[in-house]
């Protein structure tokens, strides 16, 4: 199994079905449509619910949660970087000139931006946001095997989206594939991706080229190999998902009594 091959912040494929498929998890008995509408909740949640304390409890319990499906806790916290890079690079923009009480003021020439604790708390707010849905994805991802993931997309995506969602799923592991030989390769010579990048961009440029060709090629021999099977543009899974049980019936009531408390709790307070 590879550890962190895509590298520190980005989402190992490979990690995360290699823990869907062999770690056993309160989250992972439950059934597939169970986890999923427990996503929907927490995306519902984390759309309509005001900035408040409760927004960073509901981060706390979906990060609890992918830590007891088994993923490293440093590998979550290093991908977690991404979507909050991503949040900071829109806050940048957004919170200057926010109601409020001001906390910082830099004078620019002839106008002023001025940071106020509203701005704080509306960082903060879509901080957490995006981490709480990255977040719980990879908690759903990570608790569910791959037939069980590919049996869902078939029967909740209308044609022919579930198809190019089936097919895109598997070659995004023959695209990293090249990337990981790509990267040995690189490796074995002495050289590292930031050092290639920095001193000789034209190789760097070239060898990125070089993979999407390659998987491009590798893709088209998959799909020749799969013509020539019977596939007719139609691709079915045999997987049939076990439909939910009590304790199913039971995490979802306790979720949704525990979302509408959230929301009245923080819908009372009028929000921040």
């Amino acid at each position: 199994m590879s550890r962190g091959w895509t590298g520190n912040h980005l989402p190992d494929p490979d990690l995360i079905t290699w823990t869907a498929e062999h770690h056993t998890s309160f989250l992972s008995r439950l059934s597939p449509w169970t986890r999923v509408l427990l996503l929907a909740e927490v995306v519902v949640l984390v759309i309509v619910m005001p900035a408040s304390p409760l927004l960073a409890l509901l981060y706390l319990v979906t990060l609890v949660s992918a830590l007891s499906a088994g993923l490293p806790a440093r590998q979550l916290l290093a991908w977690s970087l991404l979507p909050a890079l991503a949040v900071l690079s829109l806050i940048l923009l957004l919170v200057w000139g926010e109601p409020g009480i001001p906390v910082l003021v830099i004078p620019l020439g002839g106008f002023t931006l001025t940071l106020t604790d509203g701005g704080i708390s509306l960082a903060v707010s879509l901080l957490l946001r995006a981490l709480t849905s990255f977040t719980a994805t990879l908690a759903v991802l990570a608790s569910t095997r791959y037939a069980d993931l590919t049996a869902l997309m078939d029967a909740l995506l209308p044609y022919p989206a579930d198809q190019i969602l089936l097919l895109a799923y598997r070659f995004i592991f023959i695209t990293l594939s090249m990337v990981r030989s790509m990267q040995k390769a690189l490796w074995s010579r002495g050289g590292s991706l930031l050092s290639s990048a920095a001193r000789q961009t034209r190789v760097f440029a070239n060898a990125g080229a070089l993979v999407f060709v390659r998987s491009y090629d590798r893709a088209e021999r998959v799909g020749k190999a799969m013509e020539s099977r019977g596939y007719t543009g139609s691709l079915s899974t045999g997987t049939r998902l076990p439909r939910p049980g009590p304790r199913d019936a039971l995490v979802l009531l306790g979720a949704l009594a525990s979302g509408i408390l959230l929301l009245a709790v923080t819908l009372g307070r009028g929000g921040p």
